[in-house]
């Protein structure tokens, strides 16, 4: 259990127990070679409260971004290695990120000429070889230079995610 947290724990609304901080750097570890996706569920209604961050549901390609040391894999949810499907233009990209390796989580998306995901369109794309249609749209931040950052709150994730993002001018 990577919160720390019991159901009991969460049923009553009682936070993950402070881990000790550790003297000097933590050590770093290896690179997973794959991270089970958590899957959505679904649900007749989404959950209220303050607790909870609602997303966006693309209709794409949910896809695991792995970079170390300036090499590129781009996994399928099902652990399926595409990063030649899915073509140069992501991979371009994510190798100029500024770190030494990282595990990211988002979604592989062609926009129609509306702004909205179209999954024919994200077929017809893969099918041309169109790679440079194609739109990462991440969501989470898993792993980061040698730490396993998934017990961190998802809040955390996503600000240490958008530091890593290049500014877009104006």
């Amino acid at each position: 259990m990577l919160s720390g947290r019991t159901i009991e724990d969460i049923k009553a609304g009682r936070e993950a127990p402070k881990q000790p901080k550790k003297a000097g750097r933590e050590k770093k570890f290896a690179m997973p070679a794959f991270i089970e996706p958590c899957l959505a569920t679904l649900q007749m209604r989404p959950p209220s409260g303050e607790d909870w961050l609602h997303e966006i549901k693309f209709d794409g390609y949910r896809v695991q971004a792995h970079v170390d040391g300036g090499k590129v894999k781009l996994f399928t949810r099902t652990g399926l290695d595409w990063t030649k499907r899915f073509g140069e233009p992501i991979v371009d990209a994510l190798q100029a990120l500024p770190v030494d390796n990282c595990v990211l989580d988002g979604e592989i998306v062609v926009m129609d000429e509306r702004g909205a995901a179209s999954f024919s369109a994200l077929q017809q794309a893969l099918s041309d070889g169109a790679g440079d249609r194609l739109t990462f749209c991440l969501f989470d931040l898993l792993w980061l230079d040698g730490e396993d950052i998934r017990p961190e709150p998802l809040s955390d994730r996503k600000a240490r995610l958008a530091s890593l993002m290049p500014k877009r001018p104006g």
